[in-house]
């Protein structure tokens, strides 16, 4: 069926439905009026409809305890969270004092559209997301109050108590690189260097060249711009370190760094600060991929470097053994303890993907102990790239940090390409995982911005709006192609 007969024949029954993603789930939504278990911020967000299918997609979600801080909260911990969690699932009507529903407002074209291939920016660029004089209310000012409300947690709080857990979450560093004069002065500026990965376009993978167009630093950037987006980076982590001072210095003042409390540090992402000509986060080079993870406390020997590889599915097993909860029989955990050495020296390698916007394909990593790093690509026939055009890429970090050297291009690894390859898959298979996810990228598409009428006067000019709305006419007449080929792609 032809994408006009499907919006000419479903629009006024789906009006009418308003939010519906399609007409029978419309039908079946009015006329089941039991949406209690439905995720309040989702629905709010998105619509019911799909929050009843976000549900199919993860069986038994409401009842199987979705996300590590409940699962500790029901062991019997008690858990306390301050801060963005991103989570959903009802998260922020269990705690109250969480922030970020996970949801995101609804589908967004540059995240549903990313495998249409559209060489077009759908974020600001870095010198307009990078302010060096910026005033204290335009420097994550949810981070402050985020801090300043653990501080008061720690006051209120008994510190004789056990078995207890203070989540407090900064959004900062993250873009949009906003500083001051006031943390500047805590960087080195002569250690902010230009990064040697800072290439042009035409020498990129062509996955790294679509996330830096559409992260829109593909243009000209001098030396200077360059350099002070990096140093405001910088000076955010400073802040960072300050606001995450205060928490501690406030733990120490209360008597809860006792003998008895471990503190954890990390991160769920990098940033990428310009090399490789990118920011954001988005991609599998260390900048992104690589995250601080510190642990103190009881046993643990202070100033020690644990080289071996670890992973942030490694953090739940380790909660569960400082709270000495023993998981479920029925558990199968993929992480290991990090008090347990001799299973991350066991470890062999570690796997990352990523599935969102900014990379118009799905990418994988292996990460392997003796070095190397491998990236495969997804080429579903859901999406506009193929595979000779997507090869995969090989790095040994170890004696390439800046990852300048694709060994795979290079031509001579085939054997350590391959056997990384089957590696990878005997984890994650790959090309049905990147066809799943870009299956839902179609689906939502179709139900939020087709069936549901969230588009501009033409879908047209939906696609044009979120791509960056710069092309000449000539460039658009590609780009509006592709567009429609995607859409062709899953419709029967």
């Amino acid at each position: 069926m032809g994408l006009a007969h499907r919006l000419n024949s479903s629009a006024a029954r789906v009006h009418s439905c308003e939010f519906a993603w399609n007409v029978s789930a419309c039908e079946a939504m009015l006329a089941d009026k039991d949406d209690g278990h439905v995720d309040k911020q989702c629905k709010a967000d998105w619509n019911q409809s799909i929050c009843h299918q976000i549900e199919r997609w993860q069986p038994g979600v409401s009842d199987a305890t979705p996300d590590v801080l409940r699962a500790l909260r029901n062991a019997g911990v008690d858990v306390h969270v301050f801060g963005k969690v991103d989570i959903g699932f009802g998260f922020l009507e269990e705690f109250p004092n969480a922030t970020s529903n996970g949801f995101h407002g609804g589908a967004t074209m540059g995240v549903q559209t990313r495998s249409a291939d559209i060489r077009g920016p759908t974020k600001p660029s870095p010198r307009d997301i990078t302010n060096v004089d910026a005033q204290p209310e335009d420097m994550h000012p949810e981070d402050v109050e985020m801090t300043n409300r653990c501080v008061e947690w720690l006051h209120s709080h008994d510190p004789s108590r056990s078995g207890w857990l203070l989540h407090c979450s900064l959004n900062t560093p993250h873009p949009p690189f906003h500083t001051n004069a006031t943390w500047l002065a805590a960087v080195n500026a002569s250690a902010i260097t230009m990064p040697s990965s800072f290439t042009d376009v035409a020498h990129m993978h062509p996955a790294d060249a679509y996330a830096t167009i559409s992260k829109h630093v593909d243009g000209a950037y001098t030396r200077d711009e360059v350099l002070t987006t990096r140093r405001a980076y910088a000076a955010m982590c400073a802040m960072t370190d300050d606001l995450l001072g205060r928490i501690l210095d406030a733990a120490a003042a209360t008597g809860h760094l006792g003998p008895r409390t471990y503190t954890l540090f990390l991160s769920d992402h990098g940033e990428m600060a310009m090399e490789h000509r990118q920011v954001w986060k988005n991609t599998m080079y260390e900048g992104s991929a690589r995250v601080p993870l510190l642990l103190a406390g009881p046993q643990i020997r202070e100033g020690v470097r644990v080289t071996q590889l670890t992973s942030l599915l490694d953090l739940f097993p380790t909660l569960l053994e400082l709270f000495g909860v023993a998981p479920s029989p029925a558990a199968a955990l993929d992480g290991a303890s990090l008090l347990n050495r001799s299973s991350l020296v066991a470890r062999s390698h570690v796997v990352a993907q990523y599935h969102s916007n900014m990379v118009n394909t799905g990418t994988f990593m292996l990460r392997t102990s003796d070095g190397f790093k491998y990236i495969a690509f997804g080429t579903s026939p859901l999406g506009l790239e193929s595979a000779a055009q997507y090869p995969p890429q090989l790095f040994h970090v170890e004696s390439d940090p800046d990852e300048l050297n694709d060994l795979a291009a290079a031509g001579g690894h085939t054997a350590k390409v391959a056997e990384l390859d089957s590696a990878l898959r005997a984890v994650v298979d790959y090309p049905k995982v990147d066809e799943q996810a870009k299956a839902v990228d179609h689906w939502l598409f179709e139900q939020w911005f087709v069936l549901a009428g969230h588009h501009a006067k033409s879908l047209e000019d939906t696609w044009r709006a979120a791509y960056g709305n710069n092309f000449t006419d000539d460039q658009w007449v590609v780009e509006w192609r592709k567009a429609q080929t995607w859409m062709g792609l899953n419709l029967k």
